[in-house]
């Protein structure tokens, strides 16, 4: 699978909601979620601590809708952008 194909993938799950199974189909044991803020989530290292970081996340909050957009692939490699 090349990087286009990867971010093709990743997209399409996360367009069809399966946001939960695409992190654990694509995200990599080292992911790293940076946040635009500070104190404890601002920066989480490892696949368990951003799970964990979801699933608090999804305990916390009401999600009315989202749309997906791309995929983007450019030199440092694919990203998918759900703008709120």
């Amino acid at each position: 699978m090349n990087t286009q194909e990867l971010a093709k993938a990743f997209t399409d799950m996360c367009t069809k909601g399966e946001l939960e199974a695409a992190g654990k189909k694509f995200w990599s044991d080292d992911i790293v979620s940076r946040e635009p803020m500070t104190g404890d989530m601002a920066e989480l290292k490892g696949r368990k601590a951003v799970e964990g970081k979801s699933q608090w996340w999804n305990a916390n909050h009401e999600v009315h809708s989202f749309k997906v957009e791309g995929p983007y692939v450019h030199v440092s490699g694919p990203w998918a952008h759900a703008p709120r």
